[in-house]
């Protein structure tokens, strides 16, 4: 009588933990599906800015002047970001349709067309994330090189021997990187009557021509960094060596 007690009683709680714990499971993976079904209703929008740049986010708010976004979201707590309307061309949701906010209006200056100005910034964002000023900045790079090699080089003082390496740095080594950007990063943008071109030539001029700025402005940076590095390099260098 005992032994049947006892394993009724046993039975009893290996029962009830199981549906414990089938329960458990079953609030888990409910839980989980609220989860992912509020994620998924966070739909996600990328934003495309005149000067290139896109950022993947989720627009709270819309208005005429500015857009608010949530910049990141940790547990509870929400960061809210406000982006004014003039730095933005469009606004794209997951399905790939298109807000434009940017407006033609040649009183603001905007004087392209939605058409022309979303392919000028697509010219940009190419030049962006897939252009690199490999050979400016290496052909800088010698330039400082050979700079600071002049600019350390004794002619004639007495003090130091004759030679490379022989001369603290001066003036010239300072003018390195505007020589340098001046020569290596002036490319000049230029572009023929926009009056006799058709709307196909317009559009992919505007593509080229986007696509030239931004390279551009790399060209410009790049020049600088590599003539800066060169010219140090030597007066490293020559530290090193005396």
């Amino acid at each position: 009588m005992f032994v049947n007690e006892l394993f009724i009683f046993i039975f009893n709680s290996t029962l009830k933990s199981m549906i414990n714990r089938i329960v458990f499971i079953l609030i888990s993976f409910l839980f989980c599906q609220i989860v992912f079904c509020q994620i998924n209703e966070t739909k996600m929008s990328t934003i495309y800015f005149l000067n290139g740049d896109t950022l993947q986010v989720v627009v709270e708010e819309k208005n005429e002047w500015n857009i608010t976004i949530i910049k990141s979201q940790k547990k509870d707590k929400s960061k809210y970001k406000i982006i004014n309307n003039d730095q933005i061309l469009m606004i794209t949701n997951d399905k790939g349709e298109k807000d434009f906010v940017y407006k033609y209006d040649p009183s603001k200056g905007n004087f392209m067309e939605k058409k022309e100005m979303e392919q000028y910034v697509k010219g940009r964002i190419k030049a962006k994330y897939f252009y690199t000023p490999k050979i400016p900045f290496f052909s800088s790079f010698l330039f400082g090189v050979t700079i600071g090699l002049i600019d350390t080089y004794n002619f004639r003082d007495p003090k130091h021997d004759i030679g490379f390496l022989n001369h603290p740095a001066g003036l010239i080594s300072l003018s390195a990187p505007l020589l340098s950007a001046s020569i290596f990063g002036n490319n000049r943008i230029s572009f023929n009557d926009r009056k006799t071109k058709s709307d196909e030539e317009m559009l992919n001029e505007s593509f080229v021509h986007g696509y030239a700025i931004e390279k551009k402005s790399k060209i410009s940076r790049a020049t600088f960094r590599g003539s800066v590095i060169g010219v140090v390099s030597v007066i490293l260098v020559q530290i090193f060596i005396n």
